[in-house]
């Protein structure tokens, strides 16, 4: 139930902070994410960004998620580097605004981060109330 709330408040959020390291300094920015059918969290970045660098070194991330009642999801995790061309091609199709950075979904400069998260917590606002992390 805690997994299913959680992935529910992330596709409502839409967009996601992603934290990654970079040596011993996080770096933290915001990502236009998206949740496949079957459960996958993708986002797009460019081939040569930082993100890409930081998650050869280390792919530990984390991110987190807010919706509009300040409800919150924060996920551990690994970043994983996707180049298939289908799963490029779907994420072109269902976020608009990755079009403003790359010329099509053939782009070469144009990669997904697959995020796969190892524990979840969820905190609703309205209640004031913390979950305990769960194991994904």
């Amino acid at each position: 139930m805690l997994l299913d709330r959680a992935r529910d408040l992330m596709k409502d959020a839409k967009i996601g902070y992603l934290a990654t390291v970079e040596g011993d300094q996080p770096r933290v920015r915001a990502m236009s994410v998206r949740l496949t059918d079957d459960g996958r969290i993708l986002t797009a970045t460019g081939k040569e960004s930082q993100k890409i660098g930081q998650a050869m070194e280390n792919p530990k991330a984390e991110f987190c998620f807010v919706n509009a009642k300040w409800d919150q999801v924060r996920a551990d995790g690994r970043l994983k580097i996707i180049e298939d061309q289908a799963d490029k091609n779907w994420f072109w199709s269902a976020e608009p605004a990755v079009k403003d950075y790359f010329a099509n979904s053939s782009d070469p400069n144009y990669v997904l981060l697959e995020f796969i998260p190892s524990e979840v917590e969820l905190f609703e606002a309205k209640s004031g109330e913390f979950h305990r992390r769960q194991k994904v």
